[in-house]
């Protein structure tokens, strides 16, 4: 059986005119019962150091952890900050237009709330050469 969820992807912009992006994160919410998750880059540097050599990363990061901090699992903030709706995304979508910005909310068919963060961070999110078959494919080069 699959339930549906939400979700919004995290991405670092360096420069909003140029119109590129790299996803740090996800975040995934239940409107049925206002539960939210997310998972993130453990260290966003060698993404965004690909698409913005140079760039301090410390600053990034400590936004990041303060998102993490408002999803509804994290005890870490108060109640009134979680973000626990769809609706919470589609805001911060549209307001947030600095160097971290949240994609439109989509919907997402999945197991559990837990299953679909890690679905669409493997998908959207996963660290650089982290990719599936990678150990694979090396082995198989000459």
């Amino acid at each position: 059986m699959t339930d549906e969820y939400r979700y919004s992807l995290l991405q670092f912009v360096p420069r909003i005119g140029r119109g590129e992006s790299v996803n740090v994160g996800v975040i995934v919410v239940d409107d049925a019962t206002g539960q939210s998750t997310g998972v993130f880059l453990p260290d966003p540097s060698p993404k965004i150091g690909a698409l913005a050599p140079g760039f301090n990363v410390a600053g990034i990061g400590a936004d990041i952890e303060t998102i993490r901090r408002r999803l509804g699992a994290c005890s870490e903030a108060a109640p009134n900050t979680w973000i626990r709706s769809s609706e919470q995304l589609r805001v911060l979508a549209g307001t947030m237009r600095n160097q971290l910005q949240f994609s439109e909310p989509h919907p997402y068919a999945a197991a559990s709330l837990g299953a679909a963060a890690q679905k669409l961070y493997e998908e959207f999110v996963r660290p650089i050469g982290a990719a599936v078959g990678l150990e694979s494919m090396r082995a198989a080069a000459p």
